[in-house]
């Protein structure tokens, strides 16, 4: 069966600059339109909820009016398997292309299913918005994945995220930093690593470190036990995302993962975590402070977001972020802490329009002294998951 078109949506994902909100505004309006009127199609009860919300789909004309769609939590994505009741196929559903699951930090997998539209979709926005800032290069590098080699079909998101990043330039080679045991433990190569991180300082290839923050501070940790300092090659850069999850064991010196704060780091008081790592990242690997770029997505809201020189997530064109009140899942004005929902059309076969993470943080629409003219979002941390209900919570 012939896919259902979405031009607008496409003419969104194919936009050249990925901050461009004012000559983007209206093509992302049509977006979710759109996208809600798919999702009511494949859902009838999707529709429902629309209606019981008194959202209808051809009056969401404004930005304003984005955030009367009815926003989903992540757990709600962890507890149920969402797949369509009609879609395409010759089954008649609409089938994967791909699944990919969460971390599963809490106990509880997502499993979300991305089908070829959505893969297809995908592309113009990755490659727009990491040619935009630099990051693609025919220079072939040396990557080394922090996490660990994947097996089967059941790989968290990260993992894959982490993996596609390596590939924004050509890879001679591929290390993993960790390592998965018969046992089903996960831990560090470290003696791996420290010796083919000497041998790269050798090398003529850059190198790459992509995957999570908490695995890179463990190695820099026993460089630092080991006094053990490199200089890599120029164009070496460090792609971080995934948050400081537990990764790794616990090292002597380590502290709440969830703070960001480093294993075995001796930081000074003035400074933050970001700058701690940083310097430290600068002091053992040789790699400037401004070739470390720190990434948010999630599995269930797959659209890429860089922090800026000045500590801020610039909002792209392919999506829109608020702040809610967790109660009452008011939206918020300018700077006042909630629960961050994400809006995206990017996703066409699971209801993954309007997402709410359990991550608290603000949205500030004031200019950012960095030059980029886009909204942002701040990280303040986590919430708990568990207390987190939406209206659509209890359909599925």
């Amino acid at each position: 069966m012939k896919r259902r078109s979405r031009p607008q949506t496409d003419a969104l994902f194919h936009a050249k600059d990925p901050y461009d909100h004012a000559g983007t505004s209206q093509a992302f309006l049509a977006a979710v339109r759109e996208n809600a009127a798919e999702l009511a199609r494949l859902y009838p009860w999707y529709a429902r909820l629309l209606a019981e919300e008194d959202c209808i789909i051809e009056t969401i004309q404004t930005e304003g009016d984005l955030y009367r769609l009815p926003p989903f939590s992540t757990l709600f994505f962890k507890r149920f398997d969402v797949k369509p009741e009609a879609g395409e196929g010759k089954s008649g559903r609409r089938l994967p292309a791909l699944t990919v699951t969460s971390s599963g930090t809490s106990g509880r997998k997502s499993h979300i299913h991305i089908d070829a539209a959505t893969a297809a979709r995908a592309v113009p926005m990755v490659i727009s918005f990491f040619h935009f800032h630099g990051l693609i290069s025919a220079r072939p590098h040396v990557a080394v994945l922090l996490s660990w080699p994947p097996k089967g079909k059941d790989v968290p998101g990260g993992m894959r995220t982490a993996s596609g990043a390596a590939h924004l330039t050509p890879v001679v080679k591929k290390i993993y930093a960790l390592k998965k045991t018969a046992d089903g433990r996960i831990v560090p190569e470290t003696e791996k690593l420290v010796k083919l991180a000497a041998a790269a300082d050798k090398s003529p290839f850059p190198v790459r470190f992509v995957g999570f923050p908490a695995v890179l501070s463990g190695l820099l940790a026993e460089m630092e036990a080991r006094n053990l300092s490199l200089s890599l090659p120029a164009g070496s850069r460090v792609l971080l995302g995934g948050g400081w999850k537990g990764s790794v064991p616990a090292a002597p010196n380590q502290t709440e993962p969830e703070t960001g704060r480093a294993f075995g780091a001796d930081d000074r008081p003035e400074e933050t975590p970001d700058a701690a790592l940083r310097r430290r990242i600068q002091e053992r690997l040789g790699i400037p402070a401004d070739h470390v770029h720190e990434f948010f997505s999630a599995v269930e809201h797959p659209v890429p977001y860089l922090k800026c020189p000045c500590g801020h997530f610039h909002i792209p064109v392919y999506s829109r972020v608020t702040a809610r009140d967790p109660v009452t899942l008011t939206p918020l004005s300018d700077g006042e802490e909630g629960i961050l929902d994400f809006i995206t059309p990017l996703m066409s076969g699971q209801p993954l329009l309007s997402v709410m993470t359990d991550d608290l943080g603000c949205v500030c629409h004031t200019p950012c002294p960095c030059g980029c003219s886009a909204p942002y979002f701040d990280l303040h941390g986590r919430a708990g998951a568990a207390g987190i209900t939406t209206c659509a919570q209890s359909t599925g």
